[in-house]
């Protein structure tokens, strides 16, 4: 094997082990993460991969939210559940577009991750939207830092991370 496939198979099973649930994961949620930076590590890595369906699998699914978050929500009563979703979906498969064809291929790393503070929480009794979300990160090829903004919104649940979308760039 060459060494960019060794490379490869590495972000893979990284990416494998840091969301399949081991060490007491015990969320309703599919391929969760420990923490807001081993989520976006595993995001990145799937993008360095080349790994769509790796990118999208890091993602709260139509089932996980319509099962799980939609029916506490406020808006639940004035909007249409296949409005939302859409909406959302149709967002995220355009900021899934631009990270692939942006970054795919190139390693990048986390340089920093500023959560929302506190009080800009919207917070249910199971879980916690975290949106605004700034991350950071650096061209690990030429040194090149900038904000990555399609990591705005995190669903925390249980202790356990999924992101809400992929925001454009």
């Amino acid at each position: 094997m060459t060494q960019r496939t060794h490379s490869g198979l590495f972000v893979l099973l990284a990416v494998a082990l840091t969301t399949s649930g081991c060490g007491g994961d015990d969320s309703p949620l599919s391929n969760t993460s420990p923490s807001p930076e081993a989520l976006i590590e595993a995001a990145l890595a799937a993008v360095e991969a080349e790994d769509g369906e790796a990118l999208r699998a890091l993602l709260l699914s139509r089932e996980e939210f319509e099962e799980f978050v939609w029916p506490v929500l406020p808006d639940r009563n004035n909007t249409q559940l296949e409005f939302f979703w859409g909406t959302m979906a149709a967002n995220t498969r355009k900021g899934v577009r631009q990270l692939e064809n942006n970054y795919g291929g190139i390693s990048i790393e986390i340089v920093s991750i500023e959560m929302p503070p506190e009080d800009e929480l919207e917070s249910y009794e199971e879980f916690t939207f975290h949106t605004g979300v700034v991350v950071t990160v650096r061209r690990t090829d030429t040194g090149e830092e900038g904000v990555l903004p399609s990591f705005d919104g995190l669903l925390e649940y249980g202790g356990r991370w999924k992101l809400l979308n992929y925001d454009e760039l």
